[in-house]
């Protein structure tokens, strides 16, 4: 499995805002640096214990909320943590609460898409390379260097 950040960048050749929910308090932060111009989240936990133990829910708020930035949530069909419709529940919300999210979803893949990594970097690019996304990508700066 790709380490956090790096499935983006070898996806796109540019820095989206990605990690885990681990750095969930980071997203806040984020959601206000001109260098990010949109989000990805891959496989994000929404059930309540997830919320509960990692912080997800107060990530989603914060990413759902980041006014004028392309958003995309890559789930598995099969995810365990966040069942689909859950996920369907929370992004139907976001999309009411005018939030620019698209979904991708990946078939037969559990929460940790094992086996089907290739197809999360797919999705990822093609989501990158949507005419919005690939605009705000090729102005924005890189956040990290390395």
């Amino acid at each position: 499995m790709p380490r956090d950040g790096q499935l983006v960048r070898d996806a796109v050749g540019s820095y989206l805002a990605c990690g885990s929910v681990f750095l969930a308090h980071l997203v806040t932060l984020w959601v206000h640096s001109p260098q990010v111009v949109g989000f990805v989240s891959v496989a994000h936990p929404l059930a309540w214990y997830a919320s509960l133990l990692l912080g997800s829910r107060r990530a989603w708020k914060a990413m759902v909320e980041a006014a004028g930035m392309p958003k995309l949530l890559v789930v598995g069909t099969c995810d365990n943590f966040t069942p689909l419709s859950l996920c369907d529940r929370y992004v139907a919300a976001a999309q009411e609460a005018g939030a620019q999210l698209q979904v991708a979803h990946v078939q037969d893949a559990d929460h940790f898409l094992v086996g089907h990594w290739e197809e999360v970097v797919v999705a990822v690019q093609s989501w990158v390379r949507s005419n919005e996304t690939a605009r705000l990508v090729a102005e924005a700066q890189p956040v990290f260097d390395g």
